[in-house]
């Protein structure tokens, strides 16, 4: 017979084994504790890197796409109450804004062909919920050649124009809404950091507000500045002006809206528009300290002492050039 030996571990043993294990899940645990502060990190980080390059994506396209299908004088023709198709807005000390004119958005097609001489047209909304009316939407543009304004609504799809088409169109071309659409940032009560706003037909761009009948989209959080800057082309040679003299186009050919760099008398002399817009993390992180402050200037705005911050926030400063295709 086989004699089993039934003793157990020594105190030492267990001493021991409880020893190691403590090593091994303080090492797991510092792991994970790290891996998590690093994913928060980077999602932090990757959230203020998206939405900024999204929001400076969709307002250089909407610059480069400015004055597509407006009247040929905007003056003798506004698009509610706008007589340029790009209005500026320098603020100074806080974020600039800008309002553009076009028809930046297909609500249709013709879903019968037109006749030169008609007053009337037929849309083909294909889902869209945007439908002219008889007020601030009441602009619109046939394949972007044919600019005309709606009188009579009642009947839709079936619209009255107030001018009889030009030319004929056959059915299926697109029909575009001419409409004003400014970009600017609103804050909330004692807040450093707001939304990037795109605000359709008429809105306040100085204090970023909204009138009853506007369509607001939010395209970025957390945007502490956005500053515009505009080449020009003031001695209509087909060229940006060289203001610095050097010979060659750099950014201190750049003006602004004010008299600190440069007076632009007409927004139609600008030729390019640079935009920069200056995001931060939704959340601080304890580990970033005072190298994440504001630049000390963005174009011609300039931070003094008491705008200086310490926190603790990630920030990106996301800069591109747009240039006007209506010159």
């Amino acid at each position: 017979m086989r004699i089993l030996d039934e003793s157990g571990y020594s105190m030492a043993e267990l001493m021991i084994s409880i020893m190691l294990s403590s090593i091994l899940m303080a090492a797991a645990y510092a792991t994970y504790t790290t891996q998590t502060r690093s994913y928060a990190r980077q999602e932090n980080t990757g959230e203020v890197n998206t939405q900024a390059r999204i929001a400076l994506g969709i307002l250089t396209e909407d610059i480069k796409s400015e004055g597509f299908g407006v009247p040929a004088d905007m003056n003798s023709e506004p698009i509610n109450g706008r007589t340029a198709p790009i209005v500026i807005n320098d603020a100074g000390n806080g974020p600039d804004a800008i309002t553009l004119v076009s028809g930046f958005r297909q609500i249709g097609t013709l879903q019968s062909a037109v006749a030169s001489g008609a007053t009337q047209i037929r849309i083909s909304y294909g889902g869209t919920a945007i439908h002219p009316n008889s007020t601030d939407r009441r602009y619109i543009s046939i394949d972007g050649v044919s600019f005309n304004v709606v009188t009579i609504t009642q009947n839709d799809p079936v619209f009255t124009l107030r001018d009889a088409v030009p030319i004929s169109f056959p059915a299926g071309r697109p029909v575009y809404l001419v409409e004003d659409v400014t970009y600017c940032v609103s804050f909330a009560a004692g807040q450093t950091a707001g939304e990037l706003r795109r605000i359709r037909r008429n809105a306040n761009a100085a204090r970023c507000e909204a009138a009853n009948t506007s369509d607001t989209e939010v395209i970025a959080g957390n945007v502490e500045d956005m500053q515009l800057a505009y080449a020009v082309d003031a001695d209509a040679s087909g060229a940006i002006d060289d203001q610095n003299g050097n010979g060659r186009f750099d950014d201190g050919d750049y003006l602004y809206n004010g008299t600190n760099a440069g007076l632009i008398t007409s927004t139609s002399t600008i030729k390019a528009v640079r935009v920069s817009i200056l995001a931060r993390s939704p959340r601080e992180d304890a580990s970033m300290s005072a190298v994440m402050t504001p630049p000390a200037s963005i174009e011609n705005r300039s931070r003094g002492n008491a705008d200086v911050v310490t926190d603790h926030f990630v920030r990106r400063l996301w800069t591109g050039m747009a240039a006007r295709r209506s010159m």
